[in-house]
């Protein structure tokens, strides 16, 4: 039972918001964070630079809500390293993926697979261990600076491919000349940079700081230490780039529906050329990365409202972890909308999966002759087929013997 009659402050050097101090004992020794008890046990009096060691911090959670937590995550690791992993390697592998969008989506994966397969992972050790971060600083600094960056990047690829599709659909010329292979590893390159050097750079010299959030029990920004800084998260890192998605993907659509309208006039829609086909296949991309964003927007927005409009950090640890959980959860679906939504990619999935056409068959042979006894047998194959096609051509033109 508690005993409201004594308040415990919690050591400055543990970094706690001055509005958690105010909290009522939990059990005596613990302090109650909107009703979550964190026990400061073990304190090691010898204290440098601002840093306290030998901190254990326990987190009271009932082991239902502890366990459903680890599972959602784990299924969320599960799905989406696979799902990237797969993502990665089929564009990698098959040259027919290998297109300037595609590219982006590369990019989009490897920043999926740094959340799902890294910044997850080390979450669910937050909330089996509620005071590994605090005895190792060093890692919640390189855990939070993982998922700042990724999370940011990831953002901004979802912006570039929308602004890549809209020049593609209104301004094919324009598309080709802006997004050369030159152009494209430069701005790749420069998504990441820029996603680093905005974010995650005030953070190390002192804006802000990456810190062990004590609602969603993970390393990543401190949302309370500076509220000019996480509105420039927010609003920079965040909302402007899903702004310029709307405003993108509304621009195709009305450019395309005008587009039929004048078309239909000259011919039928059911007169279906090469041409019209390759539209096609055009438009069933668009339509699975509209899916894809919309999906993302869904996933974030709630994250946003969440962390605005509670800076001073009074809402409940639920909303606050399922908000991060939701954002979190665009790493692992936008590999499952690909598999869904696009055919090419679905074969491509299932090709990979498929025993022997995987990425363990493109692995070097085993022993040096290996590729000896290959070359043979497709010789024979090949020498076989030219003399079963030659045989037919003379039975089957008697005339010109």
């Amino acid at each position: 039972m508690r005993d409201n009659s004594a308040v415990v402050t919690p050591p400055a050097e543990l970094g706690v918001p001055s509005h958690f101090a105010a909290g009522p004992v939990c059990r005596q020794t613990a302090v109650d964070f909107d009703g979550v008890c964190f026990w400061l046990s073990n304190m090691d009096e010898n204290r440098t630079e601002g840093n306290v060691t030998g901190v254990t911090v326990d987190i009271e959670l009932s082991e239902a809500w502890k366990w459903s937590l680890i599972v959602i995550l784990i299924i969320l690791i599960l799905v989406g390293t696979l799902g990237n992993f797969l993502t990665i390697y089929v564009i990698a592998r098959y040259k027919e993926l290998q297109t300037v969008t595609n590219a982006f989506i590369f990019n989009l994966a490897i920043t999926d697979l740094c959340v799902s397969l890294f910044v997850d992972c080390f979450n669910v050790v937050g909330i089996a261990d509620t005071g590994f971060f605090f005895r190792s600083p060093a890692v919640c600094e390189f855990v939070g600076s993982v998922c700042v960056t990724s999370c940011i990047c990831s953002i901004m690829t979802m912006m570039m491919v929308a602004i890549n599709r809209y020049y593609y659909v209104t301004n094919k010329p324009r598309h080709d000349e802006l997004f050369t292979t030159r152009n494209l590893m430069i701005l790749i390159m420069f998504l990441w940079l820029y996603s680093f050097s905005l974010f995650d750079l005030p953070l190390l010299i002192g804006w802000a700081r990456h810190w062990y959030d004590y609602k969603t029990m993970g390393c990543t920004y401190d949302r309370t230490a500076d509220f000019s800084f996480t509105l420039h998260l927010i609003c920079v890192g965040i909302v402007i780039p899903v702004v310029v998605v709307v405003i993108c993907y509304t621009r195709i659509y009305l450019f395309v529906r005008a587009s039929n309208k004048r078309m239909a006039k000259h011919r039928q829609q059911s007169n279906m050329t090469p041409a019209n086909k390759l539209k096609v296949d055009d438009l069933t991309l668009l339509r699975t990365l509209v899916i894809i964003g919309v999906v993302f927007f869904i996933c974030w927005s709630q994250y946003v409202i969440v962390v605005l409009a509670d800076f001073e950090d009074h809402w409940p640890m639920g909303v606050h972890m399922t908000a991060l959980i939701t954002a979190h959860s665009s790493s692992s679906t936008n590999c499952i909308i690909l598999g869904v939504t696009n055919p090419k990619f679905r074969e491509k999935y299932l090709l990979a999966l498929k025993p022997g056409t995987g990425p363990a068959s493109t692995a070097a042979p085993s022993c040096p002759g290996q590729h000896s006894v290959l070359r043979s047998r497709n010789s024979v194959r090949n020498a076989t087929e030219h003399i079963s096609m030659a045989m037919v051509d003379l039975q089957g033109t008697p005339e010109n013997v």
